[in-house]
């Protein structure tokens, strides 16, 4: 169960970082491509330190694939941003873990995966925890009211959908090459695509004056726990189906919820987030569908 503990240690660093990039994007950065725009470049400069110590050995065709996958994470990335700069994190993290779901299909219909009946009804249960986490406001029959949903939540789960296409696109990439050389190559196509933020005015002077205000130190360390985190990953994939590793990867809302209430407790004028009263219950509700999925699908 290598592949499990690569996942778990994962989504440790993703867990912190995700927390990290609500705080400067609320409180620090006004455009949330501006942030993007620096996470690609962390993951550039490490693609190509991987493409020096390890030598891409593979076609034209394997570093396309894996590009593409890279391209798909860059714009995950800049819909992540945007979401997260609208929206309480510990709501629309969860539901971007609807991606396992885009992951089966993808995997299913492009790498002819295929999973058990208790496997997929696993992913399922991660999805429907994931998506039930969003909920602000439960509905209530007597008063005729309608579920709202957080600010940002379709975004994010639009981010998801083109997470899990990069996911089933590195696997795709892993069959021809190792992990090493698949993110070497992803991480500049993940660039490719963040760098489209100096497109925006407002991005290019925010990009400017981070730099020069040195703001931009932020980002790049919190990034290099996403990137160190992300070739972890695609280490996983190389060890199993990747529907499987995509659904075990949301046990990331567990150390979500024990890191945003320690910064709500210790940081209380940068980070606020509710976790009281029902709506803790009720996150920890979907916490326990969620944690039944993931076993269904890894055990």
């Amino acid at each position: 169960m290598l592949w499990l503990l690569l996942v778990i240690a994962a989504m440790v660093l993703m867990a912190a970082a995700n927390l990290v990039d609500r705080i400067a994007l609320s409180t620090i950065y006004k455009n949330g491509f501006a942030y993007a725009f620096f996470v690609g470049a962390v993951n550039a400069i490490g693609a190509l330190v991987l493409l020096f110590v390890f030598p891409f050995k593979g076609s034209l065709d394997a570093a396309a694939i894996a590009f593409a996958a890279g391209a798909l994470m860059g714009l995950a990335t800049l819909l992540w941003a945007r979401a997260l700069s609208q929206g309480e994190a510990t709501r629309l993290v969860p539901l971007f873990n609807a991606f396992p779901l885009a992951t089966l299909g993808f995997a299913t219909f492009l790498l002819g995966e295929k999973l058990g009946a208790l496997q997929i009804a696993g992913v399922f249960a991660v999805v429907v925890g994931a998506l039930l986490i969003t909920v602000t406001q439960l509905p209530s029959l007597s008063k005729k009211r309608w579920p709202t949903f957080e600010k940002g939540a379709a975004i994010m789960l639009f981010c998801a959908i083109v997470w899990g296409a990069s996911e089933a696109t590195q696997k795709a990439a892993l069959a021809n090459v190792s992990f090493w050389n698949v993110w070497g190559i992803a991480g500049l196509g993940l660039f490719a695509i963040t760098s489209l933020a100096l497109v925006s005015r407002s991005a290019r002077l925010e990009i400017i004056q981070s730099i020069k205000n040195k703001r931009a130190a932020i980002p790049s360390l919190n990034e290099c726990a996403y990137f160190a985190g992300n070739v972890m990953l695609s280490a996983a994939y190389s060890l199993t189906l990747v529907s499987i590793a995509s659904a075990a990867e949301t046990i990331k809302l567990v150390f979500v919820f024990v890191f945003a209430a320690a910064a709500s407790r210790f940081l209380p004028k940068r980070f606020h987030e509710e976790l009281g009263g029902r709506t803790l219950a009720l996150k920890l509700a979907a916490t326990a569908l969620i944690a039944l999925g993931v076993y269904l699908t890894a055990f």
